[in-house]
């Protein structure tokens, strides 16, 4: 079963390589989003997936490859912040 998410997650992604001028890999996520969510119509109908698609764009190749998966940077030197203070005593 496919996580429906995943391709709006995808979807993003491709949105955000694109505005970075990385349109290869921006195509690929598209594309990736739209297998994994072929009904959702924010991303099946997205003219940004029609003109990363090959058949209108010579420029992307067919057949792209799943993306790689994505490090966010600085995840792993990031502990967890503690959101609650610690209170000793009477307070509130």
């Amino acid at each position: 079963m496919v996580d429906r998410k995943r391709g709006e997650i995808f979807y993003n992604l491709g949105l955000t390589l694109h505005q970075l001028g990385k349109h290869l890999e921006a195509a690929k996520h598209l594309q990736w989003a739209l297998k994994l969510s072929p009904n959702n119509k924010k991303i099946s109908e997205s003219k940004l997936l029609i003109e990363h698609n090959c058949a209108k764009n010579p420029k992307i190749p067919c057949n792209l490859t799943k993306p790689k998966k994505h490090k966010i940077e600085g995840s792993d030197t990031i502990s967890s912040p503690n959101y609650m203070p610690s209170y000793s005593g009477s307070g509130y």
